[in-house]
């Protein structure tokens, strides 16, 4: 079995309650993020994130999973890593 390759892409995500974070998702060879958005999965797991809740109110993490239905956008950066 051929093992999968798969691309570190940092990303800024909104969500709904106005908390804006980066981290970065896990993408398939050939996969889009707007792949990711739409496949099957309820959830999107990020790594490395950074929260920004507000003024001098931000958090680091390690990880974070947030819901598909609580993202109001997604943005691409172009610090993009092959894994």
């Amino acid at each position: 079995m051929e093992a999968k390759t798969q691309t570190k892409l940092k990303v800024y995500v909104k969500t709904f309650d106005g908390v804006t974070f980066w981290g970065y998702v896990f993408l398939n060879d050939n996969q889009r993020v707007q792949d990711l958005l739409n496949d099957d999965r309820k959830f999107i797991p990020f790594l490395k994130t950074h929260l920004e809740r507000g003024p001098k109110n931000e958090v680091t993490s390690s990880s974070i999973v947030i819901n598909k239905d609580a993202i109001v956008s997604i943005e691409e950066k172009l610090d993009t890593i092959p894994q």
